[in-house]
């Protein structure tokens, strides 16, 4: 496998990393067709309201609330649970 110049316009792939960055859902923006432009007829619609997200306050959030599997694995062990795997 060989691999090629992008022919991926830039703005394409900014978009892509906006939506990476702003949104760990990754929700793309939402296409139309535009008949007018023959070469390049979907394009994104660009009037779309985003929010980014405040990383620093969603990892605070979530790091008190994390588990270590050997955790989950001894608390399943404690509530008579089995392991997968396990008969």
């Amino acid at each position: 496998m060989t691999h090629e110049p992008s022919n991926v316009p830039d703005h394409c792939l900014e978009a892509v990393r906006t939506s990476v960055m702003c949104h760990p859902d990754l929700t793309p923006h939402p296409l139309h067709w535009a008949e007018h432009m023959p070469d390049h007829p979907l394009v994104a619609n660009p009037n779309v309201a985003r929010e980014c997200v405040d990383w620093i306050y969603l990892h605070e959030f979530m790091e008190p609330r994390k588990y270590h599997l050997p955790q989950v694995m001894e608390g399943m062990r404690e509530t008579g649970q089995k392991m997968p795997g396990e008969e």
